[in-house]
């Protein structure tokens, strides 16, 4: 039986694609009988929830218009607006309290950049402040208060309406007897966000940073929805790849900006023809007499752009009276990062036609990047290492479809035991596809150390996650 909210308006506003609403609508109606529900498009539909409504657009205009308009298309008490990607969960979860607030959506743990982009106090980092706006619950007070105050001109910026309503002009509105809900309840009402996880929530918003993948294995039946929400979380895959290589450039900045005299990047990232899975290639050159003490500390200043999974050094790759130092980051999210570090002295520095400079005035000598002949004894793990290096780039290899994506890889492989004396199973097959690639990784770990089969297991879960997650958007 469905449960009665007959001082609700069930709403919702799209005029992009109306299918995608109307699932949201109807995933919300399934279990509540709410006192209106409107569908509000200018797009054409025999949806009998149509109300006819001017185009919207730019994005812009969705925010003047949920301030200054919404109210008179509300005529209950309270409005529930959802979206297409933000609407009722768990009806469950339905408590009478989330009407006792004009204002109830989900909160947001402030962070850095929500400071930076919406000009929010510094000292607000960490704080939880309610509420996002695109599945929220809203009194017909409120929206004929914020209506009014933007009609005064009191509301100049309301783009974005959630963040102008709830952050910019929150006070101006609790003046005029606004009660926003706490946000305890707030959290039980809705979740928005990458720290969120679906845990049985009345609601949620955005396919793409919040975690509903619980719901969407329980309801199969939402095909739309689940298409949908299955596309826009592979988009979130490789932002968050993107993401985690611009952080680590960004930490590496702040790491060497005073110990480095320049610094610049070269390879895809300065060419600006990268895709989610390149590696950052980042130089930086020291004065003479800073190498030795630089050098020395190397893996410390790495380990501060991010957890350090595996380091090779290729003698052959590093500057003159440097080093190359691959290291292979892990972020916060689990994914892993390919950092090549070139750290060298000014003496020997050039720089790559092409390179995009970070920081620094000193003009460097253009040179085009080649081996260093230096004469260095290597051991047994580094030759392991070595290897290693090649299962983690393969990875970016199989996903391009490169017709010789793992044929470096299994050179090097074969070296081991052929030049090196270390004995390693052959392998059945030589293919380009992920299995291969983990049963060298298998194979590799038969005959490395601790620290090394570690790093393996790190490499071979992320490219189960990364070929999972490409055969998904494949079917879709």
């Amino acid at each position: 039986m469905k449960r009665k909210l007959s001082n609700v308006t069930l709403l919702g506003i799209d005029c992009v694609n109306v299918e995608r609403l109307q699932a949201a609508m109807d995933v919300s109606e399934k279990d509540f009988e709410f006192g209106a529900v409107k569908l509000l498009t200018s797009l054409p539909t025999n949806d009998p929830r149509l109300v006819k409504i001017p185009h919207i657009a730019p994005i812009e205009d969705f925010s003047r218009f949920c301030i200054e308009d919404l109210h008179t298309y509300v005529d209950t008490e309270f409005v529930l607006l959802v979206q297409h990607d933000g609407f009722i969960l768990n009806p469950d979860s339905w408590t009478d309290e989330f009407l006792k607030y004009d204002y109830i959506g989900a909160p947001w743990l402030v962070a850095g950049w929500f400071v930076r982009d919406f000009a929010i106090s510094k000292s607000a980092p960490g704080e939880r402040i309610v509420g996002n706006g695109s599945f929220c619950i809203r009194s017909r007070k409120f929206l004929e208060i914020s209506a009014r105050l933007a009609q005064e001109g009191k509301i100049p910026k309301m783009h974005p309406e959630d963040i102008a309503l709830c952050v910019w002009n929150k006070d101006l509105l609790e003046k005029e007897g606004i009660r926003f809900a706490p946000p305890e309840l707030a959290a039980k009402f809705s979740i928005e966000g990458e720290d969120w996880i679906y845990e049985k929530q009345f609601g949620f918003h955005g396919f793409s940073w919040t975690n509903i993948d619980q719901w969407i294995m329980e309801h199969p039946e939402y095909v739309l929805i689940v298409d949908a929400y299955k596309k826009a979380r592979i988009s979130r895959f490789h932002r968050l790849l993107i993401r985690a290589r611009d952080r680590a450039l960004s930490d590496a900045q702040k790491v060497f900006q005073d110990k480095a005299i320049e610094a610049h990047v070269f390879g895809s990232v300065a060419r600006r023809d990268s895709d989610s899975y390149s590696d950052l290639d980042v130089w930086f050159t020291f004065k003479d007499e800073d190498i030795k003490e630089v050098l020395s500390k190397r893996l410390e200043y790495y380990s501060q752009v991010g957890e350090i999974i595996h380091v090779c050094e290729a003698p052959q790759n590093a500057p003159v009276d440097g080093v190359h130092s691959s290291v292979i980051h892990k972020n916060p999210a689990g994914l892993l990062l390919q950092v090549d570090y070139y750290l060298c002295p000014q003496s020997t520095a050039f720089q790559i036609e092409g390179s995009k400079k970070i920081f620094g005035e000193i003009e460097l000598p253009q040179k085009e990047f080649g081996y260093n002949p230096q004469k260095i004894v290597v051991d047994a793990a580094y030759r392991i290492d070595f290897v290693m290096m090649f299962t983690f780039t393969s990875i970016k290899y199989l996903i391009r479809k490169e017709a010789d994506a793992l044929d470096n890889l299994f050179k090097e492989y074969g070296y081991l035991s052929e030049r090196y004396g270390i004995s390693t199973s052959p392998l059945p097959a030589k293919e380009n596809t992920f299995a291969v690639l983990r049963e060298v990784i298998v194979n590799l770990k038969k005959v490395s150390n601790d620290r090394q089969k570690q790093a393996l297991s790190e490499i071979e879960d992320f490219s189960v996650t990364v070929e999972e997650t490409e055969k998904t958007e494949l079917h879709n």
